[in-house]
């Protein structure tokens, strides 16, 4: 599985912060490509990945403008990322790092080893206008073509021209985005993306839905835990709620004892104020 982690500040993120964040914490975001998880409450969750070294992308928020950057190289050796975040001055950032199934790793779905290539087309995140969206987790009907079919028959004409690479997790950014447009909230498209995602199960009984998500929506985040399975567990995912900033994290990125695991099929909301409220999902 995938790594990601946002922070919402109430002013400019210092530049000392993000590289600590990115960098030098003691459990940065691209320390966790290949350091154990550090995930307490959390420790026996299979879900949680230890080797996160298929590509990265950063999202931010600039003076009310999206941006983001994606690579394939490691993190730690891309001199151009260390030079963009030297004078960025971004309110919200977002990093993913990027876990691809091992070749060796036998599952139902093996094809989704081989169609979904390390390549910056797949490399989270993604974004439309003003929304930048990451995912950890899969969409196994994915990866049935019959189930596939469905899912982008259900995806707008306007915006399926959109898509460029061959994620399930790109496709499900486009799928929930034609029902925020839809139903003019981010809350009700979600939970009526999860319902009819779980309405293929009537075709596909094993069809596991694990996503893990962060949207951010011009100056509000949305960070969702999710699994629907009773009986299994999504991977990890913490808010951290000061006074000044929110990081939401698949990881802590620092040792403090202030990080709260969020609960199973969870959405946690922080609007423009940085007000935190959790909602749960409907399944």
């Amino acid at each position: 599985m995938c790594r990601f982690s946002v922070i919402i500040s109430k002013n400019v993120i210092p530049t000392k912060k993000i590289k600590q964040m990115l960098w030098y914490g003691n459990n940065s975001i691209f320390k966790q490509c290949y350091l154990s998880p550090y995930v307490p409450n959390d420790e026996n969750n299979p879900r949680n990945n230890h080797i996160n070294l298929d590509g990265f992308g950063i999202g931010m928020v600039c003076s009310d403008q999206p941006i983001i950057y994606r690579n394939t190289i490691l993190p730690w050796n891309d001199i151009n990322l260390q030079k963009i975040m030297s004078v960025v001055k971004p309110n919200i950032l977002l990093v993913h790092i990027r876990a691809v199934a091992s070749f060796a790793n036998i599952c139902k779905y093996s094809c989704a080893i081989k169609k979904t290539p390390v390549h910056e087309f797949n490399c989270h995140p993604f974004i439309y206008k003003n929304y930048i969206f990451c995912h950890n987790g899969i969409m196994e009907a994915f990866y049935d073509g019959s189930l596939r079919k469905i899912i982008i028959n259900r995806i707008s004409d306007d915006l399926i021209t959109n898509i460029e690479g061959t994620t399930d997790s790109e496709y499900l950014f486009y799928l929930i985005l034609t029902l925020i447009y839809e139903n003019n909230s981010v809350v009700a498209a979600i939970n009526k993306t999860l319902q009819f995602l779980n309405s293929l199960s009537e075709l596909s009984p094993d069809n596991l839905l694990c996503l893990n998500m962060c949207l951010i929506d011009n100056k509000e985040v949305y960070g969702i835990r999710y699994i629907n399975k009773d009986d299994d567990i999504p991977p990890s995912l913490y808010v951290n709620n000061d006074i000044n900033e929110i990081i939401i994290s698949s990881e802590p990125v620092d040792k403090a004892q202030s990080w709260r695991l969020i609960d199973k099929n969870k959405l946690i909301y922080v609007d423009h104020n940085n007000k935190v409220v959790d909602i749960s999902l409907s399944i």
